[in-house]
């Protein structure tokens, strides 16, 4: 069996970002190509000594690696909150078998950045009733709203709690203010508001309710 040393100049000790590059390599030709390589630093860079030849290498990277899935969704240029991004759409539109596990990683993170964009917006829609200009409150945000689990969860709890027969009079009536805040949200109200019904509306228990 012929064995080859393969001397991978652009790996180095330092800076970080070399020396981590040579274990990936390592890492990766042991796990997916020759389990039975070794690596080494001598004359600041890496060596490594395979079964494998230059060019089979090479082909290895260029056609049957298969990327650990991992994805970091929580960093701002992950790509996930771009359409198209061209180091992740490659990624998820690729039929390639060997990109499968990586397409599972990617579909698995949109899940939960799916409902946290989807809380993100509600927010905002529930905010926008507040703004004096151009930014109020727009049909598809009340579309939105409308359509929210957590909206709707609201109001029925509150409507459950105003249908108990041991509440005081007085929180009956403030129940039903809160109930009246909240519809008044959902409705489709196209005038903007004067700073002071903004104010008035941002400090009522039932716009801070439906923020909570």
């Amino acid at each position: 069996m012929t064995i080859y040393h393969h001397s991978l100049l652009g790996c180095s000790p330092t800076p970080l970002g070399n020396y981590l590059k040579a274990l990936g390599i390592l890492r990766i030709i042991a796990e997916q190509l020759d389990p039975a390589c070794r690596g080494w630093w001598q004359e600041e860079h890496f060596h490594l000594l395979s079964d494998k030849s230059q060019a089979e290498i090479e082909r290895f990277f260029l056609d049957k690696y298969e990327p650990s899935p991992f994805v970091s969704p929580w960093n701002k240029g992950c790509g996930f909150f771009k359409v198209d991004d061209a180091g992740l759409a490659p990624l998820e539109k690729s039929l390639a078998k060997r990109f499968s596990r990586f397409r599972d990683g990617i579909k698995a993170a949109r899940e939960p950045l799916n409902e946290i964009s989807n809380a993100d917006a509600t927010i905002r829609a529930i905010k926008a009733r507040t703004k004096t200009n151009r930014s109020f409150q727009t049909a598809e945000q009340r579309t939105l709203l409308r359509n929210s689990v957590p909206v709707q969860q609201t109001l029925a709890a509150l409507e459950a709690t105003l249908a108990k027969t041991d509440i005081s009079p007085e929180d009956t009536e403030e129940i039903r203010r809160e109930i009246s805040t909240i519809q008044q949200i959902l409705a489709d109200v196209t005038t903007i508001p004067t700073k002071s019904e903004a104010d008035k509306l941002k400090t009522s228990t039932g716009y801070k309710r439906l923020l909570g």
